[in-house]
């Protein structure tokens, strides 16, 4: 292979890495969209974790073009490039960043929605346990217990 082609070869793969980080983000904003509109819905759910399968494959992808990159730039090292081509190159490299970081603040998103979902879960967990003592305490009148009494006042 001659420098022309292991440049260009070099180019279509960072090319195919930044196009596989904008499907990333794109998946990132889809998951932020769905735990914000969809709190309880075992749906959502489902599809929040078909996401996330779909991102890892997406990663897996981009791990191995990264690899392949990788290579090459070790192989033949930065005289590959000329000037121009090496702009073009970082401009890509720039572009992949600003997308990562974009996924990484839907991210944090996505980490603080699920972390209030939880605890309005473990609150409506609490909530059904004691009512379900209530109507186990006053539905059994054969049982002999101690009195139940629930303070709602709190």
């Amino acid at each position: 292979m001659n420098m022309h082609a292991n440049l260009e070869l070099l180019m279509d793969k960072i090319r195919k890495e930044k196009q596989l980080f904008v499907k990333m983000q794109v998946i990132s904003r889809r998951q932020v969209e769905l735990l914000q509109n969809s709190r309880e819905d075992i749906e959502a759910i489902n599809k929040f974790v078909a996401l996330i399968d779909e991102r890892q494959g997406l990663m897996d992808k981009i791990d191995l073009l990264s690899r392949q990159r990788t290579a090459i730039e070790t192989e033949f090292g930065e005289d590959i490039m000329g000037q121009e081509q090496y702009r073009d190159y970082q401009g890509e490299r720039a572009v992949i960043c600003s997308i990562i970081k974009s996924i990484q603040g839907n991210d944090s998103k996505c980490n603080e929605l699920a972390r209030e979902i939880m605890e309005q879960t473990g609150d409506k967990l609490a909530n059904t346990r004691n009512n379900r003592k209530a109507v186990k305490a006053y539905l059994n009148p054969d049982m002999y217990s101690e009195a139940c009494f629930f303070d709602r006042k709190k």
